[in-house]
């Protein structure tokens, strides 16, 4: 695969959490009712997502174990921060070798890319704060992902 094409869908998966703020900021009354069911989200889009790369690698049995054991650690990692946008810095890097070891299978990189979208999507509905208003606040602090899957690619 070429850079631009893997560049455009690393973008298009980063831009998950542009569409879960636009979500969030307008529909920013019903974010009470829904924190639940986006904890819920976003903690099952991670399983799947890891479970999907240790099922794509399960040839590769040092790569498969190193993904299973990563996210065993990020299950049971207990965040000592209270600031939301914070927390998600520690997943978007994750997610950014995944995004990467996923581009060299067609099926792989597609299904992983739009789990990544869904996942940014629930992870900014829960983190968007409108008196805050920290809609770039998300985007910088998890800037991280676009930044090592394209690093990772270009290395």
């Amino acid at each position: 695969m070429e850079f631009l094409p893997y560049f455009l869908v690393s973008a298009a998966s980063y831009f998950g959490l542009v569409a879960g703020s636009t979500i969030m900021k307008l529909a920013y009354s019903e974010k009470d009712e829904l924190r639940q069911i986006l904890f819920m989200i976003r903690k099952g889009l991670l399983f799947i997502i890891f479970v999907t790369a240790v099922f794509f690698t399960f040839g590769n049995t040092p790569v498969s174990l190193g993904f299973a054991l990563f996210f065993a650690a990020l299950s049971f990692f207990k965040y000592k921060t209270d600031h939301l946008a914070k927390k998600s810095m520690i997943t978007y890097p994750a997610l950014a070798v995944v995004f990467y070891f996923s581009s060299a299978d067609a099926a792989f990189f597609a299904a992983e890319s739009a789990l990544i979208f869904l996942y940014g999507i629930a992870a900014a509905s829960l983190n968007f704060e409108m008196k805050q208003k920290n809609y770039f606040e998300l985007l910088k602090y998890n800037a991280a992902f676009i930044i090592i899957a394209n690093a990772l690619y270009l290395l």
